[in-house]
Formats: C-alpha cells, sequence, structure tokens
C-alpha cells in the first residue's frame, strides 16, 4: 500500500511525532525521524469509525498512531467486532430518525405505564412504618412552611368531626394506623392524604360542607389510604430520589427528595385511582346509612366554590371529570341498598 502520514504517541511524551504507515503482508511498518517499527498486523487494534473523524492504532508496546481514516484500516483488528455495522448504521439518516423515535416512544410508554407499575409495585413493598415516619414529615414540613396552620374550628364540631371519622375507619386485618388532621390552610376548601394514612381535612372545607358530606369526602380519602394511592402518586410525581430513599428506609432523605410542598401538593391521582377512590367510598358509605349523594352534592359545592375562586386552590386541582364522578355517586345511591 501507499505510504500514510499518521502521528505517533510514545506514551511518555505529550508531543507527536510525524510518520508514515506501510502495510507490507502482514506487518505494519512505521517510520519516523526516530521510529522505526514492525508492527504485526495481528496485534494492533483500530478505534471505532465515528463519521470523518480521525482513528487511532494501539500498538503492542503501548505506543499510537492517529491518522485519517481510510478504507486499509479495515483489514486491520478492531477494538469493536461490531464496528463495522455501527458505522454502517451511523451513516443512514433512516435508521438514525427510526432510533429517536423509538427513544421518544419507549419514554412516552414508560411514563405512562412503566412508572405507574413501578410505582404501584415499590409502594406495597415499602414498610408501613417507613410510609408513617414520611407522613408525619411531610405534615410537619407543611406546617413549617405555613401551608397548613392550627385549626379554628369550634372544639365541639371538632370533636364531631373526629367521631364521625373514626366510625368510617374500616376494619384494616393488616393494623395500619389512620389518623384525622384538621389544619387551616390557604388551599381553601380541601382535603388530603398524606403517606402512613394521614387524612388532612381543612377548616374551609368542615364550614363549607354538612356533616354528612363531609363524611362522604372522608370517605373518599379513605378510599385512597386503603389503595396508598398517596405513596404511589408520590413516588411517580418525584423520581428517582424518592424511589431511592424509600426502599432504603430513609424518611429524612425522602422527604427532601419529594421537594416537600411542591410535590405534595402536585402530586396527582390517576383516573384509575380515583374510581378506585369513589367506589369504596360509596360501598363505605352504604355500610354506614349514608347515601353517596351525599358525596354528588359535596363535589358539586366545591365545583361552584372552585369557579367562585378563580386562580385559588381547590379539591379539584388533582381530580378529574368531576361530572363523570358527580354522575357515577348519583347512580350509586340509587342501587343503594334497602
Amino acid at each position: 500500500m501507499t505510504a500514510v502520514a499518521a502521528e505517533f504517541f510514545d506514551g511518555q511524551r505529550p508531543l507527536a511525532e510525524p510518520v508514515s504507515i506501510t502495510v507490507t503482508g502482514d506487518q505494519l511498518v512505521v517510520t519516523g525521524e526516530t521510529v522505526a517499527q514492525h508492527v504485526p498486523t495481528s496485534a494492533v487494534l483500530v478505534s471505532p469509525r465515528i463519521a470523518q473523524a480521525k482513528r487511532f492504532v494501539q500498538l503492542p508496546r503501548g505506543g499510537r498512531l492517529l491518522c485519517d481514516d481510510g478504507a486499509w484500516l479495515d483489514v486491520l483488528p478492531s477494538e469493536v467486532r461490531a464496528e463495522g455495522l455501527v458505522a454502517w448504521l451511523e451513516q443512514r439518516w433512516g435508521f438514525a430518525l427510526a432510533s429517536v423515535w423509538l427513544i421518544g416512544l419507549s419514554l412516552v410508554l414508560g411514563y405512562f405505564y412503566g412508572l405507574p407499575a413501578a410505582a404501584l409495585a415499590i409502594a406495597e413493598r415499602i414498610p408501613s412504618s417507613t410510609e408513617q415516619a414520611l407522613g408525619q414529615r411531610l405534615l410537619a414540613a407543611l406546617d413549617a412552611q405555613h401551608v397548613m396552620r392550627p385549626s379554628t374550628v369550634d372544639r365541639f364540631v371538632a370533636q364531631e368531626v373526629r367521631d364521625e371519622f373514626a366510625k368510617l375507619i374500616p376494619n384494616d386485618p393488616r393494623g395500619r394506623c389512620v389518623q384525622l388532621e384538621m389544619r387551616a390552610s390557604f388551599i381553601g376548601a380541601n382535603a388530603l392524604t398524606l403517606p402512613g394514612g394521614i387524612v388532612v381535612v381543612t377548616d374551609d372545607l368542615v364550614r363549607l360542607v354538612t356533616p354528612e358530606e363531609l363524611s362522604a369526602v372522608l370517605a373518599h380519602e379513605l378510599g385512597h389510604v386503603e389503595g396508598r394511592h398517596s405513596m404511589r402518586a408520590l413516588i411517580q410525581s418525584s423520581g428517582v430520589g424518592l424511589i431511592v430513599a424509600v426502599i432504603t428506609g430513609d424518611a429524612s432523605s425522602a422527604t427532601a427528595a419529594l421537594g416537600t410542598v411542591t410535590a405534595v401538593l402536585n402530586a396527582s391521582y390517576s383516573r384509575d385511582m380515583e374510581t378506585q377512590a369513589d367506589a369504596f367510598a360509596f360501598k363505605l358509605l352504604d355500610e354506614h346509612g349514608i347515601s353517596p349523594n351525599a358525596f354528588a352534592t359535596a363535589m358539586e359545592r366545591l365545583s361552584q366554590q372552585a369557579g367562585a375562586r378563580p386562580g385559588s386552590n381547590s379539591f379539584f386541582d388533582s381530580h378529574p371529570a368531576t361530572e363523570e364522578r358527580i354522575r357515577r355517586a348519583r347512580e350509586a345511591a340509587t342501587k343503594k341498598k334497602p
């Protein structure tokens, strides 16, 4: 072959020496001012081809050659066995565009299907003690950041709410703890469930709805407790940091990974979770002699208030298809056992 210009690096000095390369039979000959090497072609390794970039030839004694790409390099051993196929694919835009499309599709499918499935599997394996500790830390963080403040509801009314809530709590053979927390808050008439079975109800909600309607909303939140929906939603919205923290049982790190207030208030339930919580609530209300109509009227009150206060947080900020859920509650009421 015709001599090819290259740069020789001996591995000792940072400077390159100009050399020429020829391949004669099974020998690669390197010639320069201070270099004269005859190396078996079977003892060298050529770096993978990347577009039109220069390529390295690794010599057996530690030296390296840097030269322009050329067909003659294809006869030498390559560092990557599939280098030819990779280079062939890199030169075809159709495959590149298809790869980008497949990556995008994988990310979408992973977000809508893979992540929820992973969240469910992880939530089911989190010890109750870890989940309860996380819930307590989140509630403390909401209080510390003044999202929540001590309740100002009359203590007799508050006791009635607690008594009615206690009646709703279903028997749980797993022995999970469920607790009710009442708070004043700028988020308005609302109720939310934190990990570990902590149900938070705001003063505005207590004052807005009737006792039966409040029981209906609390029954819905108990549905989220039963399905561990808050833990699953937080895992989905908070990503890998929370996943690692809850698996290791470090509730403090998990709280930090959540971004606390933002994650708690923005962690939304899926339509399936809402449907499950609604169905649980309708059954629980029926068992306690309360018509699911109470849930429908509570949602109507909340919806009207949300419409009257544009820009405010509401019970519906993370709850989809309000009209559909009201319709299901009305249907459940007509099917109520005599």
